[in-house]
């Protein structure tokens, strides 16, 4: 497994710290500035399923049932990382040392990497672009035939939503700037709980990208230092 970087980042709070000093807010970060209609009605039927579950919970309450559910999410992606990155590796875990509820995702994921048989090249691989000041970490950089050079990033949601694209396209100029790779394509692989999956080629717009970071920086303030990550919050 190759990973060909210089300079390890570290992610925290939303930022990654480069060895050299530098601070630079991470993709998901910036994009989080997209507003997504798609949770509105999500977010709704998760504070009413909260209270038919718990009647006696309060109106206040009720919509931070989505916080919870949010970290279960966030905790099953970790782990079907966790098994995709040891997968194949002679350090595999195996399915019964997953949760039951998560183990469908992973079944999913041994069938997409029998179905295309990859030659995965990095993985977990942490980038970052100078130029634009952003950085971010990829799932799999793989070759999926003998001229195809892709990066796969791992989803576990709903669906192959718009942002997955500008995300992507992100990774891969930070990849072509460290000189790391070249890379072809960019793929999501949307794993779904019954085994199943979704792996769907997606082509973002650097332009629009970096469109999402100027608003991300207006709307948190006037000026970012990336080497001391002060925000000078903008008046409301």
């Amino acid at each position: 497994m190759v990973t060909r970087q210089t300079k390890t980042p570290d992610r925290r709070n939303g930022f990654y710290y480069l060895e050299d000093g530098k601070v630079y807010p991470s993709v998901t970060t910036i994009l989080d500035v997209i507003g997504k209609p798609q949770l509105v009605p999500w977010a709704a039927k998760m504070g009413v399923r909260a209270a038919l579950v718990d009647p006696s919970i309060s109106e206040e309450d009720a919509p931070y049932a989505i916080y919870q559910v949010k970290k279960g999410a966030a905790e099953r992606g970790q782990q079907v990382h966790w098994f995709a990155e040891r997968y194949k590796t002679g350090n595999e875990l195996k399915l019964e040392d997953v949760d039951p509820e998560r183990r469908g995702y992973c079944e999913a994921y041994m069938s997409w990497y029998n179905d295309y048989n990859p030659e995965i090249v990095a993985k977990e691989l942490k980038t970052y672009s100078d130029e634009h000041e952003y950085a971010g970490r990829l799932d799999i950089v793989a070759k999926l035939g003998p001229n195809s050079v892709c990066i796969v990033d791992i989803k576990t949601g709903k669906a192959v939503y718009d942002t997955y694209a500008l995300q992507l396209e992100a990774y891969k100029v930070a990849l072509k700037e460290m000189g790391a790779f070249d890379i072809d394509k960019t793929y999501v692989l949307l794993l779904k709980k019954e085994g199943t999956y979704i792996f769907e080629e997606v082509k973002g717009d650097l332009s629009v990208f970096l469109a999402a970071k100027k608003l991300w920086l207006w709307k948190n303030g006037e000026k970012y230092d990336t080497r001391n990550v002060k925000i000078k919050k903008r008046r409301k």
